[in-house]
């Protein structure tokens, strides 16, 4: 089965993605069996089964590796991915990741475009204690009891958090105008291409 992230935009599932890619390299597997595509916009006459047919004709040792990766980003760009990718994994025995945008696909869409061959995992923006994690700042805990120093950092890191917003990208943004020009971007994002899009397409 095809694994699908699936999330909001600019929840880091494209540096998750690439994340996973080094990993994979990190840990042994030869970089030719990693074919990361990102198709961050839609490009004419692109198919997966075009993207097979290249890759295993640079690599035709591996036609029946199960150790291939295929990681596919922003995949809703590309006509008719669905069926694609189910003719990917017939006809190999690779592994696929492939993000998609809640612009277009939910995670029902994802189910129904795979028919039941996809697992869907959604990513959402900073927890508060990812937030925390993801500023640097260390605060063990002690079975949910804090020194008064401690209490203090988690008061201040958490006005941080209701004003910053729980995007990875503003964590670390101190500028008041600059953070604001940055949210109004994902708020334009979120409303024209996810809300407005999807309910055309519904």
């Amino acid at each position: 089965m095809a694994v699908v992230i699936v999330g909001a935009r600019r929840s880091v599932k494209t540096s998750w993605l690439r994340s996973h890619a080094r990993t994979l390299i990190e840990k042994g597997l030869a970089k030719e069996k990693v074919c990361y595509l990102n198709f961050f916009e839609s490009v004419e006459g692109i198919t997966i089964p075009l993207i097979e047919k290249a890759y295993y004709e640079m690599y035709p040792g591996f036609l029946n590796d199960n150790d291939v990766w295929f990681l596919l980003d922003e995949v809703q760009n590309v006509e008719n991915w669905g069926p694609g990718v189910s003719i990917l994994m017939d006809r190999h025995p690779c592994h696929v990741i492939i993000t998609g945008s809640s612009a277009k696909y939910l995670s029902v869409d994802i189910a129904n475009e795979m028919r039941g061959r996809a697992r869907a995992y959604s990513f959402y923006p900073l927890s508060f204690p990812e937030f925390v994690r993801f500023t640097g700042v260390c605060i063990n805990d002690h079975n949910g009891m804090y020194t008064i120093q401690e209490q203090n950092i988690l008061s201040n890191m958490f006005s941080k958090y209701l004003g910053r917003g729980s995007y990875p990208a503003l964590s670390s943004v101190e500028e008041e105008s600059l953070k604001n020009m940055v949210l109004n971007d994902y708020f334009d994002l979120a409303y024209s291409r996810d809300i407005v899009n999807y309910s055309i397409l519904c």
